[in-house]
């Protein structure tokens, strides 16, 4: 399983703890029912913006959302900035530097 199907997998499990539908979900959330639909199939990559709303909208936090197996959260790297984005995610300013920070590191080092 990768990572986006960690993401899917874990916004379908939290919506339905919150005994939502995909479409209660996508009304609260602001956006389309296919929307969540495609994130939970593991076909559609979530903005930053958009987790930090799912999550609030959840009542959880992003690491509940981001959470793969212990294996794969190794990396001291990703754990970091999987911090700072909790720290930072009522800040749009800082959340809009992390993600492009994040985007360079990706274009020059790759995934």
């Amino acid at each position: 399983m990768n990572s986006l199907e960690y993401i899917g997998r874990n916004l379908s499990n939290k919506r339905l703890q919150n005994g939502m539908s995909q479409s209660m979900l996508a009304e609260k959330s602001g956006v389309s029912k296919n929307t969540i639909a495609n994130i939970e199939r593991g076909r559609r990559y979530p903005s930053i913006d958009l987790l930090v709303t799912l999550a609030e909208v959840l009542q959880t936090d992003l690491d509940s959302l981001l959470a793969g197996p212990k294996a794969l959260t190794v990396d001291p790297f990703s754990e970091k900035i999987a911090h700072l984005v909790n720290q930072f995610a009522n800040d749009a300013e800082m959340m809009n530097f992390i993600a492009e920070f994040c985007a360079l590191l990706v274009k020059h080092f790759g995934t």
